[in-house]
């Protein structure tokens, strides 16, 4: 991507089969009425921290969304095995739940978490020129949000072509 952006031409690659991790912290409990801006931003920190390690240990790569959700995508930006890259992303949907389930920020909070997984083609691409943001593009990207937002809370919603995968796998 680098290269190609250095030559002054707009990189993007499209991808057969990706399966996406989407997930979005839904609820601070025990969060006091009022918490200073920081405090939220310290609480957001302390847990994204501790995701961006379980998605580094199964080998995604964080695609950086807005506020309080993100997604991780396994097969991309090196195309894999898809049934290979749905299981390593449903392991780590796995670990982000217990993790939070056990999560307590240092003033005691807790945090809960919905999660969606879905596989299927994207388009990965670099976007901008002042601050370039790698990001994923297609259905693919809207169909795991949507298995996210109807997920149930501290749960991992995974969509048929998705399941299919893991049963393969």
């Amino acid at each position: 991507a680098i290269k190609t952006l250095g030559t002054g031409r707009a990189f993007y690659e499209h991808f057969d089969s990706v399966t996406l991790l989407y997930a979005d912290i839904v609820r601070y409990s025990n969060a006091p009425t009022g918490m200073p801006p920081w405090e939220v931003v310290k609480l957001l920190n302390d847990v994204n921290n501790l995701y961006d390690a379980l998605l580094e240990k199964h080998g995604l790569v964080k695609i950086r969304r807005s506020g309080e959700a993100f997604m991780g995508v396994g097969g991309c930006p090196t195309a894999e095995d898809p049934v290979k890259s749905a299981l390593r992303v449903a392991l780590c949907a796995r670990e982000m739940v217990l993790a939070t389930a056990g999560f307590r920020s240092s003033a005691g909070q807790r945090v809960q978490i919905r999660i969606g997984l879905h596989s299927g083609p994207v388009v990965a691409a670099v976007v901008g020129t002042h601050m370039p943001r790698f990001s994923l593009f297609g259905d693919t990207v809207d169909i795991s949000q949507f298995m996210e937002a109807t997920s149930t809370i501290m749960g991992v919603q995974v969509s048929d072509t998705t399941a299919e995968l893991l049963a393969i796998a």
